[in-house]
């Protein structure tokens, strides 16, 4: 009896063990392997401070703030500004925050409200420029933290709800 088996069997499974790394590498190469998941959350926070209506929305990835935009409205006839005044403010804080980058903000009068839309892209904004406006109070990006964030706003009354 002749013993062909064995050049036969070392055949086959070399070129099983070609196909299965094959296989293999194919999936590395392809993306198959399992990448860490993005967790996208938007939270609002709403209420009122001194006198003022704030809504806000923030929009992180992985609990890093992205983006936030703020809707404020006062009636800014109580405090004892004319019309003429609100039209001077808005043109001074329009002129302002233009040269901010990633903020975006619009201003107007309505009735005898004065709301303030802001939207910022925190993706793209200068943090120190912020912190010379008083909007952060530190230069790092990396403080741009959805829970932080989400915390002092409670502290201050607001209430916050996962969209």
């Amino acid at each position: 009896m002749r013993d062909d088996t064995k050049p036969i069997l070392n055949y086959r499974s070399d070129r099983m063990k070609k196909r299965i790394l094959g296989v293999l590498l194919l999936m590395i190469v392809s993306g198959c392997t399992q990448k860490e998941k993005k967790v996208i959350e938007q939270i609002t926070c709403k209420g009122t401070l001194q006198d003022t209506s704030i809504t806000t929305t923030l929009k992180a990835e992985n609990n890093q703030i992205q983006e936030q935009s703020i809707l404020l409205q006062s009636d800014y006839a109580a405090y004892g500004y004319s019309d003429k005044q609100m039209a001077a403010c808005i043109k001074e804080r329009q002129k302002e925050y233009s040269k901010i980058k990633g903020l975006q903000y619009e201003a107007f009068v309505s009735g005898k409200k004065f709301m303030q839309k802001l939207h910022f892209d925190l993706r793209n904004v200068n943090a120190q420029e912020l912190k010379d406006m008083d909007f952060l109070t530190a230069a790092n990006t990396s403080d741009f933290v959805l829970d932080k964030a989400v915390a002092v706003y409670e502290s201050q009354g607001l209430v916050c709800t996962t969209d």
